[in-house]
């Protein structure tokens, strides 16, 4: 979880950071999202989605809350096989894929 933890923080810097061009017919101004949010022109215009009856169904579905397994024991188990095996802990994503696929097989 760390992992995708620190990649998905990357993304959203990267998002909020970007500059964003301006375009004809746009409902949202240009610039930086940060600086938008943050520091928003007069007059502001709320650009964030709030009401999600505007998505598609197969969207709204997807936004259904995973199912993850949140038991101590068992991740006190995936510790212990990660001990008893000599696994690292993954810095980037293909080490924790790598991770993953051997802890399946050792499961």
């Amino acid at each position: 979880m760390n992992v995708i933890h620190d990649d998905l923080d990357s993304v959203r810097h990267q998002w909020n950071t970007h500059r964003i061009r301006p375009s004809a017919g746009a409902r949202c101004p240009a610039g930086v999202p940060d600086e938008l949010f943050h520091f928003p022109q007069p007059p502001a215009v709320n650009c964030l989605l709030t009401n999600t009856a505007e998505l598609p169904q197969e969207v709204l579905e997807e936004l259904d809350e995973p199912q993850i397994c949140e038991s101590s024991d068992f991740q006190d188990y995936l510790d212990y096989l990660c001990a008893f095996n000599s696994c690292q802990r993954p810095t980037e994503h293909e080490s924790a894929v790598q991770l993953f696929l051997n802890l399946v097989a050792i499961v």
